[in-house]
């Protein structure tokens, strides 16, 4: 502020209290967050209904082919489809635990990094596989959009059921660094690998279909993210996601 000479004689200071506008800001990325899980836990619900409807019918025909052979006095075909039908249960069985695990994950407010190592400490009880989980300094929670967090966690879920099922592996390693504006989570494991390079950018239409690489690709689409896939056969494999981070995160 100048006098009428033209001369400095203060300084005008506003202040403006932004206690409320955080506050309504923060409700609002808990409601994204909240909305994202239930989205998520619906979208769960109606796979697990498929998956284990299909379960559960071949296991009726099953059980009414062995009654056959046994009425038949078969007894030989009947042991082998009820060996066939307890390895089944045994497949369901780890399934329905891999789905619940990853539910867990998602709880009612996920938190990536969080949610990421306690799913990591389940896996490697449940499964014997070795897992390693590294985070870049500076990279946390709250750089990550929750229907972000949600996906991506899914997305690792099924790279490490892919390990598991698939690639027969010992060793995982999940690691998260910033990368070019976002973050990039890698997930490698030393199992058997496969034929990657197909198609360009490493896509083949059978694989995806086996691997599950479509719904991966998809989920991490609907978050403006991307998927590659880096492998060999007998050298294991490296599932790379791109995803953007919360607005106000992003370091150059």
């Amino acid at each position: 502020m100048r006098d009428w000479r033209g001369l400095d004689v203060g300084c005008l200071l506003l202040l403006y209290d932004v206690t409320e506008q955080r506050r309504t800001q923060a409700q609002l990325v808990e409601q994204q967050r909240v909305l994202a899980t239930l989205q998520e836990r619906e979208r769960l619900a109606r796979e697990l209904h498929d998956s284990a409807g299909q379960m559960l019918g071949y296991v009726s025909l099953q059980a009414q082919a062995i009654g056959r052979y046994v009425h038949d006095g078969n007894l030989a075909a009947a042991e082998a489809q009820l060996a066939r039908l307890a390895e089944v249960a045994a497949t369901a069985h780890t399934d329905v635990r891999e789905s619940i695990l990853s539910l867990k994950a998602g709880g009612a407010s996920p938190r990536l990094v969080s949610a990421l190592g306690q799913y990591l400490t389940a896996y490697q009880a449940n499964y014997g596989i070795a897992t390693e989980l590294t985070v870049a300094d500076g990279l946390g929670d709250d750089d990550f959009a929750p229907d972000a967090t949600v996906q991506l966690l899914r997305v690792i879920a099924e790279a490490l059921t892919n390990a598991r099922k698939h690639a027969h592996a010992g060793r995982v390693r999940v690691g998260l660094v910033r990368d070019n504006g976002g973050a990039r989570v890698t997930i490698t494991d030393d199992g058997r690998g496969f034929d990657a390079g197909g198609r360009p950018n490493g896509t083949n239409a059978a694989t995806d279909d086996h691997f599950g690489l479509a719904f991966m690709r998809e989920r991490m689409a609907q978050v403006n993210g991307q998927l590659t896939i880096d492998s060999q056969p007998g050298a294991g494999t490296s599932v790379i996601l791109s995803v953007p981070l919360c607005a106000g995160q992003e370091v150059s």
